[in-house]
């Protein structure tokens, strides 16, 4: 598999246990699953969705969802990037480089200015991708609190039109 087979879908409700699937796996793999978690996988139609969010899915050459990532809408122009996961088999194939390329477009298209993410210093190669595409870490969470324990790194990213 190389990147120019992978397939970029947006949301779908046929792929809703998708969604859940591969980002169980990750945080399961690092971290353990915390109540938000658990709101955002099982019900991103109301969390996500509704407020004006979009999820994207990356479809492999052989038609297996291998890859997801969430914009949710903070206040108006600011987008959170957020539950971007890649399942093991294809992790290193280039799959987050696809989806990261066309969330930032996506998010341009409606109306973000700003992107901003959570992670944690743990996940070396998820940061070192939002570095490659410009992410810059910020000293704390801009929106107070957050709502993840295992939030240690705060980036963020203005986008240019």
């Amino acid at each position: 598999m190389n990147s120019q087979s992978i397939i970029l879908h947006e949301y779908d409700p046929k792929w809703k246990r998708d969604f859940a699937r591969l980002n169980y796996e990750w945080i399961e793999e690092f971290f353990e699953i915390e109540e938000m978690d658990r709101k955002l996988l099982e019900e991103p139609e109301r969390y996500i969705l509704e407020s004006g969010g979009r999820i994207l899915f990356a479809e492999s050459e052989k038609g297996e969802i291998i890859g997801t990532c969430a914009l949710i809408s903070r206040e108006k122009g600011v987008f959170e990037l957020a539950k971007m996961g890649v399942t093991r088999e294809a992790r290193g194939l280039g799959v987050g480089t696809v989806m990261m390329k066309k969330a930032i477009d996506l998010a341009k298209s409606i109306g973000a200015c700003i992107l901003e993410l959570e992670t944690n210093d743990k996940l070396e190669a998820a940061i070192h991708l939002y570095e490659k595409f410009g992410f810059c870490r910020m000293e704390q969470s801009p929106h107070g609190e957050s709502d993840f324990s295992r939030a240690t790194v705060y980036m963020g990213l203005e986008l240019k039109n």
